[in-house]
């Protein structure tokens, strides 16, 4: 069914954080009147399924839609309410992915994505062979891979066990731009983890949300052809960016956003719900949102009968 968490309890209100997929309007029908569900995009929009999920909602005023994008955003306005701009990727902890003083570059370009043939790993194929090109994806499971090692592109290293969110950091801050390559996914973590390590990104044009953080300082969109990819790369290794620059920018926007979800969200269902002694703010700050919209708890994902479960408490 998707992921499906409560993230805050205030005596008998509950507010919660679910995926948008197609099967969310068969569990809404079983929300109470004070439930509140912040809804978010594993994926690239899809339009029916949040009209779906509006209709079949018995409180939509409790219903909240995050959008990754300005697309998402306007094109979900015309047909729901509560529709903001918020991608979860402003949840991500600043204080793990961050610039390591004294590290040295032994990388070009670091591609952070799943052996996955939607991240078009073939793509940075002449980077690997010009460049010195890391790949690493934190969740090493071969099951999990359809691209076999042998179709990479030249690399000098890739992980081959799991790592963790700082041994992601170190292998970042070792490198000096970051590819992404997919040209449909959601708001891509990987992009902004890049960002907040100072690493300028080179990217393919793509839908989901990740160029809404890109600019021309931090960024260089490219045709998706491995001759363009490397030209980007080197492009942006003779620009010589401004790590710093690149960090503190991305933080700004992450924390804009950050606050439009406490403005009208936090604070709207503090007031309509009569919780006046509630430390919205505290409890924003406390809370992990970044593991909770990213599938990261292990008892995330439910099916239907999981989530009647959940709403009964």
């Amino acid at each position: 069914m998707g992921g499906f968490n409560l993230v805050f309890q205030i005596r008998d209100v509950r507010i919660f954080v679910a995926t948008l997929i197609d099967a969310t309007h068969l569990w809404v029908p079983l929300l109470g009147p004070k439930d509140v569900v912040m809804f978010y995009d594993p994926w690239t929009i899809r339009p029916h399924i949040p009209q779906a999920v509006h209709a079949a909602a018995p409180h939509p005023e409790n219903i909240y839609f995050l959008c990754s994008d300005w697309q998402t955003y306007y094109l979900r306005k015309r047909c729901v309410r509560n529709t903001l701009l918020v991608s979860h990727n402003c949840f991500i902890d600043e204080t793990v992915y961050t610039i390591k003083e004294g590290v040295e570059k032994e990388y070009d370009a670091v591609y952070n994505g799943r052996r996955s043939r939607t991240k078009r790993h073939y793509l940075a194929k002449e980077v690997g062979e010009n460049l010195k090109l890391s790949l690493i994806y934190p969740h090493h499971d071969l099951q999990l891979y359809d691209v076999p090692e042998k179709e990479l592109p030249r690399h000098v290293y890739h992980n081959k066990i799991n790592l963790g969110p700082d041994q992601v950091c170190h292998v970042l801050n070792q490198s000096r731009v970051g590819l992404i390559l997919s040209d449909v996914e959601g708001a891509c973590f990987s992009s902004s983890e890049y960002l907040l390590c100072g690493l300028p990104v080179v990217s393919t044009p793509s839908q989901g949300g990740r160029s809404l953080w890109y600019n021309d300082e931090n960024s260089l969109i490219v045709d998706p052809d491995p001759r363009a990819v490397l030209e980007g790369v080197q492009r942006v290794l003779a620009a010589g960016r401004d790590p710093r620059r690149i960090r503190d920018a991305h933080l700004e926007e992450m924390r804009a956003q950050r606050q439009t979800l406490i403005d009208r969200v936090l604070a709207p269902v503090a007031e309509r719900f009569g919780l006046g002694d509630w430390d919205y703010v505290a409890a924003f700050n406390r809370c992990n949102l970044a593991d909770e919209f990213a599938f990261k708890k292990p008892n995330c994902w439910f099916d239907l009968e999981g989530v009647r479960r959940q709403l009964r408490g």
